[in-house]
Parts: C-alpha cells; sequence; structure tokens
C-alpha cells in the first residue's frame, strides 16, 4: 500500500494538532492567506473570500458592511484579472447581496468585462446564493450547497419568543384563511378566525414586500446576464425561486440538481473540475485541478473550524492575499475570564 495515502490526515485532524502544539490560529491563518496566494496562481486570477460562522446572529449575516469591505479590498490594486469570490455563508439580506454583486460588477466591468465568479466550496445559502446568482458564472465543488432564494420573515410569537417564517407561506395563510372566514357557517368563520389573529396586517406587508423585493432582485440579475446567456429566462430560475418547488428553504440544490437544467448547459453553473479541465486559458492539467480542489477544501475546512470556535472572537472573515477584515462577535466573552469569575 502507498505511504503517503497512510500519512494523510483528515485536515481537521491536523488543526487540532497545530493548536495542540500552539494553543493559537496564527499558523491556520497564515497558512490561509497562503493559499488564496496559491489559487490565485493557479487561475491566474483575483481572489477574495468570504467566511461566516453558521450561527444565528445577525452580525454574521450577510448585511449592509460586507459590500463596503469588499469594495475597499478591491481599491487596492492587482496584477491578476477579473474577480474570483469564495463565499461560505447561510444568508444574509437580500439588499445587502445586491449590493455586493453591484460592486463586484461593477470592479470587473473596468477591467475590459472581465468574469466575476463566484466559488462555492460548500455552502451558498439564501442571500448568498442571491450574490451567487449575480456573478458571470458559479463554480459548485462536488457537495458545495446553494438553496432557494424566497425571503424569510421574522415575527414574534404570543410567547415572545422570535421565530422565522416563510414570507410565501405568511402571504399565503393569510390569504387563503380571509377567503374562508367568509364562511356562512359561524363555528368555522371563528376557527379561521383564530388562525388570522396569529398575523397582523404589518406582517402581512412585509411578507408581500419581501417577495417582491425578491422577485424583483432575481429578474434584475436575470437582465443582466442576457448579454452573455441570451437564452436563460426567469423560468429557468424556478428551483431556487418558487417554493412550491423547493418546499423547504433549507432545500440541498446542488451541481447534481441542476446539470440537466438550462442554468449547467448554457455554462453558468459549472462543476469547478469539469470547468478547468475544459477550459480553453487557462486550461489546468489534473495535477493542478486536484491540487485547487485541495487548496479550496483545506480553506474551508481552516476558516470553518475558527469561526466556529467558541473560544474565539471572530465570527466573519473577508480577505485577499495581503488583507483581512475580521468581524467580531459583540457577544463573545474570553471562556477564561468567565471560568475565573463565575
Amino acid at each position: 500500500m502507498n505511504n503517503n495515502l497512510n500519512q494523510q490526515k483528515p485536515i481537521q485532524i491536523k488543526v487540532y494538532e497545530e493548536l495542540a502544539n500552539t494553543n493559537t490560529y496564527d499558523a491556520s491563518i497564515a497558512l490561509c492567506k497562503s493559499y488564496i496566494s496559491e489559487i490565485e496562481a493557479i487561475t491566474q486570477r483575483r481572489l477574495v473570500t468570504y467566511f461566516a460562522a453558521p450561527i444565528d446572529k445577525s452580525i454574521a449575516y450577510i448585511n449592509d458592511d460586507d459590500p463596503v469591505y469588499i469594495e475597499d479590498l478591491l481599491r487596492v490594486p492587482s496584477h491578476y484579472p477579473g474577480l474570483d469570490l469564495i463565499i461560505n455563508s447561510n444568508g444574509g439580506m437580500a439588499l445587502s447581496a445586491e449590493r455586493i454583486i453591484n460592486v463586484c460588477q461593477n470592479y470587473v466591468q473596468k477591467q475590459n468585462n472581465e468574469e466575476f465568479r463566484i466559488i462555492v466550496p460548500k455552502v451558498a445559502k439564501s442571500a448568498a446564493t442571491i450574490v451567487a446568482l449575480g456573478a458571470d458564472r458559479i463554480l459548485l465543488c462536488e457537495n458545495s450547497e446553494l438553496g432557494p432564494i424566497d425571503p424569510q420573515i421574522t415575527i414574534q410569537h404570543p410567547t415572545g419568543q422570535k421565530i422565522t417564517k416563510s414570507a410565501y407561506l405568511i402571504v399565503k395563510a393569510v390569504e387563503e384563511l380571509t377567503n374562508k372566514a367568509n364562511s356562512l357557517i359561524p363555528s368555522k368563520n371563528q376557527r379561521y378566525l383564530a388562525f388570522l389573529n396569529q398575523y397582523n396586517y404589518d406582517i402581512y406587508t412585509v411578507a408581500k414586500n419581501e417577495l417582491s423585493l425578491s422577485k424583483d432582485i432575481t429578474q434584475k440579475i436575470i437582465e443582466r446576464k442576457k448579454s452573455k446567456y441570451n437564452n436563460l429566462s426567469f423560468e429557468d430560475f424556478k428551483i431556487f425561486t418558487d417554493p412550491e418547488k423547493t418546499l423547504s428553504h433549507g432545500r440541498l440544490i446542488g451541481i447534481k440538481d441542476l446539470y440537466e437544467k438550462a442554468i449547467c448547459s448554457v455554462g453558468f453553473v459549472c462543476d469547478i473540475n469539469d470547468f478547468f479541465l475544459n477550459k480553453i486559458s487557462p486550461k489546468l492539467d489534473e495535477q493542478k485541478i486536484n491540487r485547487l480542489s485541495y487548496l479550496i477544501w483545506e480553506l474551508y475546512i481552516r476558516k470553518n473550524m475558527l469561526l466556529v470556535d467558541t473560544g474565539n472572537w471572530q465570527i466573519k472573515v473577508i480577505e485577499d492575499c495581503n488583507w483581512r477584515f475580521i468581524i467580531r462577535d459583540p457577544d463573545w466573552q474570553n471562556p477564561q475570564t468567565i471560568q475565573q469569575n463565575p
């Protein structure tokens, strides 16, 4: 048996061993920066990375600070053309996603209309999927996940608990219950009205507005694509936009779900290995493709381990090969301080 195979370790084990020896992520952070440079050398394109912790905190989600950080990075000149954005995020605000698209598209347009590409190492859900759809091309790894972009609304339950519900389902429920509450049977009316009491008019209006906003952003994205992919239509994006098809906001939409759809056949969404194997320039050989795949995966693992570690205050990192913006968890407390002062 090949000894090299026996010596390979899962990346998480390697990081745990580094932490055991140094008690710091410094080596991992430095390695990630060198990986960004190496990826740029392989693809011959500028690279920015966006990694966010998969936790339920507004600051971890895509928000209006993010396009500013990305624009600030892009204002520093690079000798590589185009723009690749590696993104791993559970989503956030649709309007902020639209602003990220705008920043990235305006940047590449100033470079003789070079491509803006999205690379998804693992997860780009909800508003992160909107960012991906706004790119000129999406490159998916084998187990990458995009997701539905139907908007979600946070409402307060009578118990005081905050819960998230689909805007589409809120609108559908209110309109169906309103129609049914016109029943001539009083007992049925009371039952339907009791359900309607869960939603006030403000929630219903917000839900309708969010649905209209999501549709408008998607249509704007599709219109922008017509110059490059003139055969694409709104129907081709229904796997992302239609809750009747997606069924759940957390639904996995991977490369295998898209292979036979128009968005793949025209080259908008691609398997990253197939793309670089068949690309005319720079066409990569199998060795470089394998190396690229490894670098992207290790970058994801190392960043994810850093951001989910409760002993670390970092909650989001946006960086290139030279500079990094670190977003802090405002609720973080040093575990050592907590232990010393219970």
